[in-house]
């Protein structure tokens, strides 16, 4: 019967008025058709859409978390360092006073501040009285700025054989 409709040839018994309207509801039941499909295919894109989305904002939401977390790792790492290094100054110099006190004796520590002259009583009989060698003289001041270039490419150098670090 849509075939006949289609050719635009009447049957029998149905008049020119009934036809017309026949295929004006075959022409709106396609375009309600294709009206439900593009509907249809624009609600599953948006859910695609909006699941992407949520992932990509939970992925970013991790990757936020994550970024803190390894701050906070680093500053802990940093204020650790700062500790330990802290606690193995403060066990050498326990360790230095235990050694001072047991090479004096046993004596008492004083304060410097309450201290006039420190005497070490350690005379090896015989031997010559030790000899005092004054310190140098400090270098003279670079004059130029080739020459404080010079000893800063030096101090690298020297530092690097030394195996020193400044830190930077």
């Amino acid at each position: 019967m849509v075939e006949s409709l289609r050719l635009g040839r009447r049957t029998k018994g149905r008049s020119r008025q009934a036809t017309e309207m026949q295929r004006g509801m075959v022409q709106w039941l396609r375009s309600a058709q294709a009206a439900i499909g593009w509907a249809v295919i624009l609600v599953i894109v948006g859910t695609g859409i909006g699941i992407y989305i949520q992932r990509i904002s939970q992925t970013a939401l991790t990757g936020r978390h994550a970024e803190q977390m390894y701050v906070e790792l680093k500053q802990l790492e940093f204020e650790n360092s700062l500790r330990r290094e802290t606690i193995s100054n403060e066990q050498e110099i326990y360790r230095l006073l235990s050694r001072t006190n047991n090479a004096a004796g046993g004596s008492q520590f004083i304060e410097p501040s309450s201290a006039e002259a420190v005497y070490l009583p350690v005379e090896i009989p015989g031997a010559p009285a030790p000899v005092v060698t004054p310190l140098p003289a400090p270098p003279a001041p670079p004059e130029t700025i080739g020459e404080v270039l010079w000893l800063i490419v030096l101090d690298n150098f020297n530092s690097f054989g030394r195996g020193v670090s400044d830190g930077q």
